[in-house]
């Protein structure tokens, strides 16, 4: 059995859920009214300046997400960092281009889900979980599915079964949390814009 967050389990209680509940709307004033959220820059501006992320901020800024990232939220990225992009070699040009907006936003979107989830929500969640996957879905529709590895690192593994280690250091925003990840995860979306 998997076990999956909620926004507004996480917020409330810190733990994982066996199933979601309620709607969208409803997880997230939760999430809104129970988390301290910082008064700073909204994840648009906060990307911009984030540490190793340098290209999935330029894809953000080429998606046309602005207004998503500027907004209210609040969301959650799950971004692969600088290194992981190098190390799938071309992927970050196939993106590029005005022909290719829809793949990027299908691309981003698969990385992103709703509610401003810290990195102790998810260890916390991992924690309660005893083992068992706790998943979230994302914008795109998919599962982003959390675990602890044997060296007690947190692992996100995507739709596809590659699996990323979670960075330590988080960006918070005012409408959200943003964390690198070291690997591009094949997801659903992306299994699709290849083929």
């Amino acid at each position: 059995m998997k076990w999956i967050i909620s926004a507004a389990a996480l917020a409330m209680a810190g733990t994982a859920l066996g199933g979601c509940g309620g709607s969208a709307d409803s997880g997230n004033n939760a999430a809104n009214a129970l988390v301290d959220v910082p008064e700073k820059a909204n994840l648009y501006d906060v990307l911009d300046g984030a540490s190793g992320l340098d290209t999935a901020s330029d894809l953000s800024k080429q998606s046309g997400l602005e207004d998503v990232l500027k907004g209210v939220g609040p969301y959650t990225l799950f971004l692969p960092n600088d290194d992981a992009f190098k190390a799938a070699g071309d992927l970050s040009s196939s993106l590029e281009g005005d022909d290719q907006r829809a793949q990027r936003v299908a691309f981003l979107t698969a990385y992103i889900v709703p509610g401003y989830i810290t990195l102790n929500d998810i260890q916390s969640a991992v924690a309660s979980a005893n083992g068992k996957p706790v998943e979230m879905t994302t914008m795109a529709g998919g599962k982003l599915t959390f675990a602890r590895d044997a060296g007690g690192a947190i692992t996100v593994t995507g739709d596809g079964g590659s699996t990323a280690k979670l960075s330590s250091d988080e960006e918070l925003a005012s409408n959200g949390a943003i964390h690198g990840i070291d690997t591009v995860l094949a997801t659903k979306s992306s299994e699709s814009e290849t083929e």
